[in-house]
């Protein structure tokens, strides 16, 4: 798992490269604009981790 700074300097790289990736909705500031969009999005860590809990069982 990497924090990262935002769609367009870590979900477009890791996509780039074939990664699946996840992206954490906390607030909604705007980011800049671009093509690569996330795997998952979920509005809250929370929300992800029950996701994730959801898929283990």
């Amino acid at each position: 798992m990497d924090w990262g700074r935002g769609i367009a300097d870590d979900i477009a790289p890791a996509k780039a490269l074939g990664l699946d990736t996840v992206w954490i909705r906390r607030n909604q500031d705007a980011t800049r604009m671009v093509e690569a969009q996330p795997t998952w999005r979920y509005p809250t860590l929370a929300d992800f981790a029950d996701a994730m809990f959801e898929d283990s069982q």
